[in-house]
């Protein structure tokens, strides 16, 4: 507490000259009456022969004195200096990820996040500013206001979860590029904390407060889920995680079509997982897992697949004789496999193919189509070095194409050196150097894979990966073959061409595409099943389809931020706010006074 005008306590002087007032004796004029005999009681203490008497206590004095003691204190105007609750710029950073839309806090994380984004804009006073950002996989400002509360509550309350993950590093650098120079600068996270991480350093220069939004990280999820083909058929595969701490039970329901066909219950011990193999009768197309019960998170309750493509594909092997690589070809489904010889003229007389596989040979000029090269000579594929002999082969990185596959076993007798074919990244490397190696769009027209060895040189067709190493490659190339899966806000290219096409939400809206090139979909944030389809009056042809699935992940909550290593700035020192106390004391004086008032002429 401090005084902002203490030179008023002279004022202070006014409290003894009261308490004088009171030992002075009145003095009464004196009146001529015919009789004191009634009054000789009331002028019994006045009859004195000084001026002076002794003080006597009474009700008007103590409210006099409380009264005079207020005034002095108002014109002191006393203060209380505290942190203000927010920096002269603020920036709330509000996460609309999916985990948010987890249920263990009521009603919900992003619920919660906006309750403590309402309070913050209700600190705003007169010359604060305040930005109200999204954190999702898009973050962006929603509103800026200095002074003015309605803009950012109007803002607020149009936010809604979406079903994709939280851009972290996008979003500090959006806050860092709306700082400014960042003085008087305060970003608040409103998070669950669960975000994508931040990879690169990013200069913050202000303060970074986080408020953990979430309680339990209890959650039972469909991971993955997937048609491969089996001893009978296809299957349908799929993997129920249990991320929590507490075992659970459900029930794994699959629909085909539309229709329940499967059901399985599981029971899982915390961080415990399980595979599910349900047989797909024939014709299946679109799958649909689904647990019950439900738990606090649903959006990874639920996983759709495909079982086959909305039409089938055709595949051009341009190999003078390998069996390997045909019957693995031939085991994919919704795909047709045509062997031609591997001449030029046999390659040009072919009609286009959606996948082209070369073995052993390559055409003066790639086809602006996905390719599979295997042992391609230097050319069109860039320079093959010398042949080497790799050793054991292993994952150039993580890549969900080699998940599960084991290479250490498989034996390559010589390979050719792609250090320097300029063709890809490696996928597949081994001590001498990469061996296999993919390329994608921009850095080439169309998904490429190359295989730097003669698959008669080893034993790979021989061992039980390849098979499904060849059909997770195809599916890589022809995304919408079998196991196209996307995460939401993914942008999907679409391969077919015109301007008549279309693609159908999973809620059943029809949004048409633009004639631009590349063909690109990007309002990919409900999960399900899309289909890209051809509209011509009035009537719609399927052409594709693909899925968008949510991304696996656990839902616990963290209890702090994680930025990368050397991110920070400065940190804008913390602003005090005052409150003054003078207007309190005027009301309690001019309160007193009129107490006063009424006991004077109460005659108490």
């Amino acid at each position: 507490m401090t005084f902002l005008a203490p030179a008023a306590a002279a004022f202070g002087v006014i409290v003894p000259a009261i308490v004088a007032l009171y030992f002075l004796k009145v003095r009464r004029t004196p009146v001529p009456v015919s009789s004191t005999l009634l009054w000789r009681s009331m002028i019994k203490d006045r009859q004195a022969s000084v001026p002076w008497q002794r003080l006597r206590i009474s009700w008007l004095l103590i409210l006099q004195i409380l009264a005079a003691i207020a005034l002095v204190l108002a014109l002191m105007r006393p203060a209380q200096s505290a942190p203000a609750p927010l920096a002269g710029h603020t920036i709330v950073l509000i996460d609309a990820s999916a985990t948010m839309q987890a249920t263990d806090v009521h009603p919900s994380r992003f619920q919660e996040a906006k309750s403590q984004a309402a309070k913050l804009i209700g600190e705003v006073k007169a010359g604060d500013r305040m930005t109200l950002m999204v954190l999702d996989g898009n973050p962006r400002v929603v509103a800026d206001s200095v002074g003015n509360q309605g803009p950012l509550r109007h803002a607020l309350d149009t936010l809604q979860p979406g079903d994709g993950p939280a851009d972290l590093q996008g979003a500090l650098a959006l806050a860092a590029s709306v700082s400014g120079s960042g003085t008087d600068t305060q970003l608040v996270v409103l998070s669950d904390g669960i975000t994508e991480p931040v990879v690169a350093p990013v200069a913050l220069p202000f303060q970074v407060t986080f408020h953990a939004i979430g309680a339990s990280g209890e959650d039972l999820a469909i991971t993955a889920l997937s048609a491969q083909p089996g001893d009978t058929g296809q299957q349908a595969f799929a993997h129920v995680q249990n991320t929590g701490r507490q075992r659970r039970s459900a029930t794994v329901n699959l629909s085909v079509d539309g229709r329940l066909t499967n059901a399985r219950t599981i029971a899982l011990d915390g961080g415990a997982g399980q595979d599910l193999t349900f047989p797909l009768p024939p014709g299946a197309q679109q799958l649909h897992a689904t647990l019950d019960p439900g738990d606090a998170f649903a959006l990874d309750d639920s996983a759709w697949a495909l079982a086959r493509p909305a039409r089938g594909y055709r595949v051009l092997l341009v190999s003078n004789g390998n069996v390997f690589l045909q019957q693995a070809l031939s085991l994919v489904p919704g795909i047709t496999v045509t062997s031609v010889s591997a001449t030029a003229s046999a390659y040009s007389a072919e009609p286009p193919a959606d996948l082209y596989v070369f073995d052993q040979f390559t055409p003066p000029t790639l086809p602006a189509a996905p390719v599979l090269l295997v042992d391609p000579p230097s050319g069109a594929a860039g320079a093959m070095g010398n042949a080497f002999s790799p050793g054991p082969l292993e994952p150039a990185g993580p890549n969900p194409l080699l998940t599960g596959l084991t290479l250490s076993d498989v034996h390559v007798a010589a390979a050719h050196d792609l250090t320097k074919s300029g063709f890809g990244q490696p996928l597949i490397t081994s001590p001498g150097g990469p061996v296999v190696e993919l390329r994608q769009p921009p850095a080439a027209p169309a998904r490429g894979v190359l295989i730097g060895f003669d698959l008669h040189e080893s034993d790979l067709p021989l061992r039980t990966a390849f098979p499904v190493l060849i059909d997770r490659l195809t599916g890589w190339l022809l995304p919408q073959t079998t196991q196209a899966t996307y995460h939401p806000g993914d942008e999907v290219g679409i391969a077919e061409t015109g301007s008549d096409l279309g693609v159908i939400r999973p809620n059943g809206h029809l949004d048409a595409l633009t004639a631009a090139q590349p063909l690109v979909f990007a309002d990919t944030g409900t999960p399900g099943v899309y289909t890209v389809v051809r509209v011509s009056g009035g009537s719609r042809s399927t052409l594709s389809r693909f899925v968008v699935n949510a991304v696996p992940a656990p839902i616990a909550p963290v209890p702090q931020l994680t930025l990368a290593q050397g991110a920070g700035g400065p940190r804008a020192a913390r602003r005090s706010q005052r409150t003054e106390w003078w207007p309190w004391a005027a009301a309690a004086a001019l309160v007193l006074l009129t107490a006063e008032w009424a006991v004077f002429h109460r005659g108490l």
